[in-house]
């Protein structure tokens, strides 16, 4: 039976640059590599049809890059290799999963988080200077009393300590799409998945006429909580 996950160990810098969900600006990209001449790119989607909302305020992601910098982030990130799967949809001649996984592949998506968006998220925007921490965080040899500390106010040192840090994640491959809708309603079989987010996980027009009005009213509340 051929192997259809495998965990890795992936260096802060290697996934920042490979797996990121959110795109990096250009002037944080270039802490990382100074010749470049344009932002790293998002190459990880968290599909709504079946992925629940992020969630996590600036409490939780402080709270997540501490975990990394103390070596205790243990749960993995779950991704999803898209290129595999469309090469098993086009083998089994799977029209549903061809459509799905091509449409990916074509917006330059490589990766589909199935669990862990949240930390791919925190990441993400950690790097972009979206938030800071604070509180002691050893970084290198020295522990270091941040106050709102963001990712581009690091010394070289801290910086490159940073970047070195490494991060769980589980690379799933060759999965149809009903596999991936099946595989995070097991994931999250511990905690109910709500009504909008069981019918997220169907295709059907009331599907995605229910995501695009939850994307509205999700648009809205965020321009009137900013």
């Amino acid at each position: 039976m051929p192997i259809t996950r495998m965990e890795l160990k992936v260096r802060l810098e290697d996934y920042i640059k490979d797996y990121s969900i959110k795109s990096i600006n250009i002037l944080n990209t270039r802490l990382i590599e100074p010749e470049a001449d344009h932002g790293f790119a998002a190459t990880q989607h968290a599909s709504p049809k079946f992925q629940r909302g992020v969630v996590w305020q600036d409490k939780e992601s402080q709270g997540y890059i501490q975990s990394l910098i103390d070596d205790m982030a243990y749960s993995p990130i779950i991704i999803v290799d898209v290129e595999s799967c469309l090469k098993l949809a086009k083998r089994n001649k799977d029209t549903v999963s061809i459509r799905e996984f091509k449409e990916l592949l074509d917006r330059g998506i490589k990766w589909l988080s199935i669990d862990g968006q949240n930390r791919s998220f925190c990441i993400s925007s950690f790097v972009n200077d979206d938030f800071g921490i604070t509180g002691k965080f050893k970084l290198g040899r020295k522990t270091h009393d941040f106050e709102n500390k963001k990712f581009s106010e690091f010394s070289e040192v801290q910086l490159t300590s940073f970047l070195n840090l490494e991060v769980s994640v589980k690379v799933v491959k060759r999965k149809t799409w009903q596999d991936l809708k099946e595989m995070f309603c097991r994931l999250n079989s511990g905690v109910p998945l709500n009504a909008q987010e069981k019918r997220n996980a169907t295709n059907s027009p009331i599907a995605q006429w229910s995501r695009e009005i939850a994307q509205q009213f999700r648009d809205l509340s965020n321009l009137m909580w900013n």
